[in-house]
C-alpha cells in the first residue's frame, strides 16, 4: 500500500492517458460491418461410390466438413469471388476481410465477411458463398469426369459381355451425375443483413482504463524498484529495529543544518522528541550515528537531529567522528583544524577548548556544542579506538551534557562504527530513500549483529521536497553559528 500511495500520481496519469487515447481511438475508427452466409454440406456425397467399379477416398462427417472448410479457404476461391464482384475488391482483400467456419452439430460451413460498409459486407459474404459452392461444383465434377475416363478405359479393353453391359449403365449414372452435380454444397442463406461489427465505445473505454490501471501498477512498480525504495515495515524488519522518524537527507532552499525550517524543522521537532523518549527509556546517552555506506545525509541528519534535541531543552555535544569524511563543521560554518583526532592523541588536555557553541534560534535551557574532527590521524583510526582513549573522552564529555551524538563513519565500510559503539550505549542507523538496497540493509544488521551493538532505531533519510541549498545558504549557515 506505501508503494501505491507514493506512486498515486503516476498511477493516475497512466490510467487517465490510457482511457484518452483508448477515446480517441475508438471515436476516430474507422466503420466496420460483418454479414454472414451460410452453406450446407451433404455428408452422404462424396461418401457413397459412383458405380461398382469407381469409388472416391472414404471420408467421415467430420473430416469432410474438415476438408469442405479447408476447399473453402483456398486462394482460387478467392479468386473467383473477386471476380464475382468485378475485380474489387483484389482476392487478397477478399481474403483479408474473409474467416470460414464448420458447425459440424448441422454440417454447416459459415463464411463471415466484413466490409466498410453494410451493402459491402452484404456483398461479399454473398460472392464469397457463391464462390465456396461452385469450387464445390467444379471439384465434384472434375471427381466425376475422372472416373467417366476410367471407365471408359476400361470399356476399351477386352471384356465380357456382362461387364461390358455394366460398364455402360455405370457410365450413364456417371454422366447424369456430371450434368447435375451441385459438389455436395448449397448455399442455404445467401447473406445476413449486416451488423456493426465494432464494439460500442463504452466497453472500450472501460477496456483501456483497465489496461492503464495494469500498466500505472507495473510503471509504479518498476519506479519504486529502479529506487529500491523500501517502506518503513521493510526496513524495520530487515534491521530489527524501530523507525524513530523521518528526515529530509538535502537540505531545501533557505535552510541550513543550524536553522532548519518549514516541514523539515517540524519533522526534525518530532524526531528529537522520539529519539529522547527512547533513549530515556533505555537508559541511552551517547549514540552512535551512521548508516550503511557513505552519503551526504547521515552528517546532515546528525546535525540536524542536534539542533533539534538542544531546542528541546536539551544539552547536546556532537561529535564528528569521520576524519575521512566532509565533517559536520561545513554545516555549521565552524574551523576545523583542531577536534577530535587531537582530544584522543592527548595533543590538547582540555578538550572543552575543542568546542565550539552553536547560537540556536530558541533554546532557553539547551545547548549544542560541536566537537569537529580535526587532522586526520597519522595511522589507522581503528588503532586510536581501540584503546581507552575514546571510553575515556566520552565519560569526560558525558558529564558536560544530556546527550552525545556521534557522527561514524559508514559501518560497512570500516570497523569504526563498531569501536565506537563499544564505548558508547546505543547505535542510530541511517537509512537512505530512495536507495537502499534489501540485501544491503541485511548486510548492516549482520554487520551490527557481529558487533553485539545495541540498536537504538533507526532514521529514514527522504529525498529533498526542493533543490539543494547553494553557495548562499552554506554562507547563511555560517552566519548562523558562532565560535564559542
Amino acid at each position: 500500500m506505501s508503494m501505491l500511495r507514493r506512486h498515486a500520481l503516476l498511477i493516475i496519469a497512466v490510467t487517465l492517458v490510457a482511457g484518452v487515447i483508448t477515446t480517441g481511438l475508438a471515436v476516430t475508427r474507422p466503420p466496420l460491418y460483418r454479414s454472414r452466409a451460410d452453406l450446407l454440406v451433404a455428408t452422404g456425397f462424396l461418401t457413397g461410390s459412383y458405380g461398382p467399379l469407381v469409388k472416391p477416398p472414404y471420408q467421415t462427417q467430420s473430416q469432410l466438413l474438415v476438408t469442405q472448410a479447408k476447399l473453402a479457404s483456398e486462394q482460387d476461391v478467392a479468386v473467383l469471388a473477386s471476380t464475382l464482384l468485378g475485380g474489387h475488391p483484389t482476392p487478397s482483400q477478399v481474403a483479408a476481410h474473409i474467416s470460414i467456419a464448420a458447425s459440424q452439430d448441422v454440417n454447416v460451413i459459415t463464411v463471415t465477411a466484413t466490409g466498410s460498409s453494410r451493402a459491402s459486407a452484404e456483398a461479399l459474404a454473398r460472392a464469397y458463398a457463391r464462390a465456396v459452392a461452385a469450387r464445390a461444383r467444379a471439384q465434384s465434377r472434375h471427381e466425376i469426369l475422372t472416373a467417366i475416363a476410367a471407365v471408359d478405359r476400361q470399356l476399351a479393353g477386352r471384356q465380357s459381355r456382362v461387364t461390358a453391359t455394366a460398364l455402360r449403365a455405370q457410365l450413364a449414372k456417371l454422366q447424369l451425375y456430371a450434368d447435375g452435380t451441385d459438389g455436395g454444397v448449397q448455399v442455404t442463406q445467401a447473406a445476413t443483413t449486416a451488423s456493426d461489427a465494432n464494439v460500442s465505445t463504452p466497453p472500450l473505454v472501460a477496456l483501456g482504463l483497465v489496461i492503464g490501471l495494469a500498466l500505472g501498477l507495473a510503471a509504479a512498480t518498476a519506479r519504486d524498484r529502479l529506487e529500491h525504495r523500501l517502506d518503513d515495515e521493510q526496513v524495520a524488519t530487515l534491521l530489527h529495529a524501530r523507525i524513530l522518524g523521518r528526515l529530509p537527507s538535502a537540505a531545501s532552499a533557505h535552510s541550513s543544518a543550524a536553522a532548519p525550517s518549514g516541514a523539515e524543522a517540524e519533522a526534525a521537532r518530532r524526531l528529537a522528541l522520539a529519539v529522547d523518549n527512547v533513549a530515556i527509556t533505555s537508559s541511552a546517552r551517547a549514540l552512535v550515528v551512521t548508516a550503511a555506506h557513505a552519503h551526504e545525509s547521515r552528517s546532515r541528519i546528525a546535525a540536524v537531529l542536534a539542533v533539534a534535541m538542544a531546542e528541546t531543552g536539551r544539552r547536546v555535544i556532537l561529535i564528528d567522528a569521520d576524519t575521512g569524511g566532509a565533517g559536520v563543521h561545513g554545516l555549521f560554518g565552524l574551523d576545523p583544524r583542531d577536534g577530535l583526532t587531537d582530544a584522543l592523541t592527548g595533543s590538547v588536555h582540555r578538550v572543552d577548548e575543542l568546542l565550539h557553541t552553536v547560537t540556536l534560534r530558541t533554546a532557553p535551557h539547551g545547548t549544542l556544542r560541536v566537537l569537529c574532527a580535526g587532522p586526520a590521524p597519522d595511522g589507522p583510526a581503528a588503532t586510536i579506538l581501540s584503546g581507552s582513549e575514546p571510553a575515556e573522552l566520552l565519560a569526560a564529555l558525558e558529564s558536560e551534557a544530556d546527550y552525545l551524538l556521534i557522527d561514524a563513519p559508514p559501518a560497512l565500510d570500516v570497523p569504526d562504527p563498531l569501536l565506537w559503539a563499544r564505548h558508547a550505549d546505543a547505535l542510530v542507523l541511517v537509512v537512505p530513500d530512495p536507495g537502499s538496497r534489501a540485501g544491503e540493509l541485511e548486510r548492516l544488521y549482520a554487520t551490527v549483529e557481529t558487533g553485539s551493538c545495541r540498536v537504538l532505531g533507526a532514521i529514514v533519510a527522504e529525498p529533498a521536497r526542493r533543490s539543494h541549498a547553494r553557495t548562499g545558504d552554506a554562507a547563511a549557515a555560517r552566519a548562523a553559528a558562532a565560535r564559542a
